[in-house]
């Protein structure tokens, strides 16, 4: 006679569906302190329908689930990792963009590397990249900023971001493409460095200043950005990271997102939160994503339903009337 062993019987309770999944033999941390920790858990529909003993799960488990013997090892839920930047971290390196190679580099390092990668990059319209420190500058004698770039090359546009990504250094022709002059008004999220008597910008833009740069360049390529985000959402989910934020998105990097995600490469949930002002890099239909067409791009592992929204706006600040139509939704969607 065969062994029964394995065999599910079909006489489940009534009131008590099938689990999808289940974890059993385990020591399982519940983050619940009434209960902190579990033998066996039952999983449907991505959600845990029970938490408790072997024995106390064994009823939800039938042929059509999936169970999974722990054999005494760890276990707990995934994790939420609720800011973060793969754009950042890796889209320049796939891009080629600038990369002085040195964590803090001095002056006369950022001049050598800028000048190597203009040479061997002479089709390059923009040298952009990573990075220079101000208190290296500052122990050199000199001043980072316009000038300085200007000195060894004035004839093509060059903006270099500093290590924490809080400020870009420019040279004159940078600003003059971005249109940055002496009447150009601050931003509300950054400022223009510049000159106490003139009033003349010095090459230095701070925080949400430096978009102005940004909105100049050409856009970072496509195989970049979703290389950058594929990664970095790999690496998240090696280490127990189940949903994420991804923040200051633009519409390029929600097309970045949405690709890997239409080639099911997305391990983790992603909630991809779209600047409300233009912090880093410009969102041109912001007004129009907000208000509705950032749902083309949700899907069962995307989200595009968050703002990232700077506390000024989220302390009574004056709000363009075109975002108030476009955020309310979306606000509303958080409570």
């Amino acid at each position: 006679m065969a062994s029964s062993a394995g065999i599910r019987s079909t006489n489940t309770p009534e009131g008590l569906p099938a689990a999808d999944m289940v974890l059993r033999n385990g020591r399982i941390y519940t983050v619940d302190q009434d209960q902190p920790w579990a033998e066996a858990v039952a999983i449907k529909h991505g959600r845990f329908m029970a938490v408790g003993s072997n024995a106390e799960i064994e009823p939800l488990i039938a042929d059509c689930t999936h169970v999974h013997d722990l054999n005494g090892a760890f276990a707990m839920p995934g994790l939420y990792d609720m800011h973060t930047h793969p754009d950042l971290a890796l889209g320049p390196k796939y891009s080629d963009y600038l990369d002085v190679g040195l964590e803090t580099p001095s002056p006369d390092q950022v001049r050598e590397a800028t000048l190597r990668y203009a040479t061997e990059n002479p089709d390059r319209e923009w040298i952009f990249g990573k990075h220079f420190v101000h208190y290296a500058f500052r122990k050199a004698g000199l001043k980072p900023g316009r000038d300085w770039l200007d000195s060894f090359i004035p004839d093509r546009p060059v903006a270099i971001m500093d290590r924490m990504w809080g400020s870009c250094m420019a040279n004159s022709k940078a600003l003059e493409l971005a249109g940055v002059s002496k009447g150009t008004v601050d931003p509300n999220n950054g400022y223009i460095v510049r000159d106490p008597l003139t009033g003349e910008p010095d090459g230095i833009l701070v925080d949400g200043a430096y978009a102005l740069i940004m909105a100049a360049m050409p856009p970072p390529p496509m195989h970049a950005l979703t290389r950058a985000y594929r990664e970095g959402a790999r690496f998240q989910s090696a280490r127990g990271v189940v949903a994420t934020k991804y923040v200051h998105v633009c519409e390029r990097r929600l097309d970045a997102l949405r690709a890997i995600d239409l080639e099911g490469e997305l391990p983790v949930r992603v909630e991809a939160a779209i600047s409300w002002q233009d912090d880093i890099f410009p969102v041109r239909r912001r007004c129009e994503l907000l208000a509705g067409e950032r749902h083309y791009y949700r899907s069962k592992r995307l989200n595009a339903a968050a703002a990232t929204v700077p506390v000024a706006c989220a302390t009574n600040a004056p709000i363009p009337p075109c975002w108030t139509r476009a955020i309310w939704p979306v606000l509303l969607s958080w409570t």
